[in-house]
């Protein structure tokens, strides 16, 4: 079985981290329930006073050049865009490279203090990650500016937006509470 390692050298040894296949199910659920309950959240936001951010439209837009009028072709292409983005697309990235480096230290410095096991906070850091990904990069793609800037209200769109991904993060790490990784340590030998 073929496992995908990661090496990280030690002072005399090797960090190999490896995304164990079987968790993979349990990865994806995670994914699929965090975007559902994100997106229950942001098409049901107006009703507390927040914009709605509809992430069908947005994504539809990009694949016709305007935006598809809800629950048409180009808005339901949209929904599972969006859909594989949260549950599979950045699940994986997850597992495989932001979990990884939340196990270790960068630059010698440990960035495990505090929160080395406990996946719902990694996984709500991620979030932000993901946020200002899609502030910073994915709004000006589809019309919306840096940080939702081209928006009717900048700010509350941009809290909407933190909120939810914030709730995303909570309940990927909430539902993926195992190690994503596993982490094995070999000892080089130091025999001459």
């Amino acid at each position: 079985m073929k496992r995908n390692l990661y090496l990280r050298p030690t002072e005399d040894s090797f960090t190999r981290t490896y995304v164990d296949p079987g968790y993979y199910p349990k990865l994806f659920l995670g994914g699929f329930a965090a975007t559902l309950t994100m997106t229950l959240m942001v098409y049901l936001a107006p009703l507390i006073g927040i914009p709605n951010v509809d992430f069908a439209g947005l994504l539809g837009s990009l694949l016709v050049g305007r935006a598809p009028g809800i629950f048409t072709g180009p808005w339901w292409l949209g929904m599972a865009w969006h859909f594989m983005n949260g549950s599979v697309f950045f699940p994986l990235l997850y597992a495989h490279f932001v979990y990884p480096v939340f196990s270790g230290t960068v630059s010698g410095i440990s960035i495990t203090e505090g929160f080395s096991d406990r996946p719902m906070v990694r996984a709500t850091l991620y979030s932000l990650i993901l946020w200002a990904f899609c502030q910073g990069l994915a709004m000006p793609l589809v019309g919306g500016g840096f940080f939702s800037s081209q928006t009717m209200q900048p700010f509350m769109v941009v809290v909407g937006s933190m909120i939810a991904h914030l709730i995303y993060g909570s309940v990927l790490g909430g539902m993926t509470t195992a190690r994503a990784t596993h982490v094995l340590e070999y000892r080089q030998n130091q025999a001459a």
